[in-house]
C-alpha cells in the first residue's frame, strides 16, 4: 500500500537547488496540483518489466513471510491530502514533510501489517528492500499512480533519468505498508478515514535472488 507524499519531504535539495540554478526559472511559476495521486484501475495500462539495470537490491533481514497485494484493490484518496488547483514552484518545494505516525499506528492497530518502510532518500528503490525478508521481491505498479507535477518538472528540467528519480526522490510515496492481500481493500479504507490518500502500488513474492530487491514495472508518468 502507498501513501502519498505532499512533495520531496526534505530529501534531494541539493539536487533541487542544482535544477533550480540552472533552469533559472521563477520559483512563483504555477504547477498543476492533482486531487489524487491514485489512479483509477481502468486509467492503469498493462505494465512491462523494466530493464535490469533499473532494478535495485539492497540487503534486508530476515521477516516474516511477505504478503502479496492484489492490482484489483480499489484505491482511495481524501480530499485532505491535496487540493486540486495550482500552487507555485516555491510553494511545492516548501510543502511541510506529512507525518504518518498517527495513520500508521492506527493501521496497524485494526489490520495486520507486516512492514512499513518511510521513503525517504534513496527513495523506493534504496527504502523498500530494508523492510524486506531475503528471498522476496518487490514488484511496484509505476502505472498505479500519477507522477506529480514537481517530480515531473524536476525530471525534466534537470533531465533526470526515471531510474535515478526513484533512486533520489519518493516520487509522490511517502510511506509504504505490505499487508495481506485480502485485506488490502480494508487498508485502503482505515488509511482514508485517517486522511491519507492510499493505493495498490504492488505486491512481494519469492524470488531466488539472496538479497531482498525492487523491479518495476509500467511507466512513471
Amino acid at each position: 500500500m502507498a501513501l502519498a507524499s505532499s512533495g520531496p519531504h526534505s530529501n534531494g535539495y541539493s539536487l533541487i537547488r542544482k535544477v533550480l540554478e540552472l533552469s533559472a526559472i521563477p520559483l512563483t511559476t504555477p504547477l498543476e496540483t492533482p486531487a489524487s495521486l491514485a489512479k483509477a484501475p481502468s486509467d492503469q495500462v498493462s505494465p512491462a518489466q523494466v530493464s535490469p539495470e533499473q532494478a535495485s537490491t539492497a540487503q534486508a533481514p530476515s521477516a516474516q513471510a511477505p504478503s502479496a497485494l492484489p492490482s484489483s484493490a480499489q484505491p482511495a484518496s481524501s480530499s485532505s491530502s491535496s487540493v486540486p488547483g495550482e500552487r507555485s514552484l516555491g510553494e511545492q518545494l516548501l510543502a511541510p514533510t506529512r507525518i504518518y505516525v498517527k495513520p500508521t499506528l492506527a493501521l496497524i492497530q485494526a489490520l495486520e501489517v507486516h512492514a512499513l518502510a518511510h521513503i525517504t532518500g534513496g527513495g523506493i528503490t534504496e527504502n523498500l528492500p530494508r523492510v524486506l525478508p531475503k528471498g522476496t521481491q518487490a514488484l511496484i505498479d509505476l502505472d498505479s499512480w500519477s507522477l506529480p507535477p514537481i517530480f515531473g518538472w524536476l525530471r525534466e528540467q534537470g533531465n533526470i533519468a526515471d531510474a535515478e528519480l526513484l533512486r533520489t526522490f519518493n516520487c509522490g510515496v511517502g510511506m509504504i505498508a505490505c499487508v495481506p492481500a485480502e485485506q488490502a481493500e480494508a487498508a485502503c479504507a482505515q488509511l482514508a478515514e485517517s486522511g491519507e490518500q492510499a493505493w495498490v502500488i504492488g505486491s512481494i513474492q519469492a524470488s531466488e535472488e539472496a538479497r531482498a530487491s525492487v523491479h518495476y514495472r509500467g511507466s512513471l508518468t
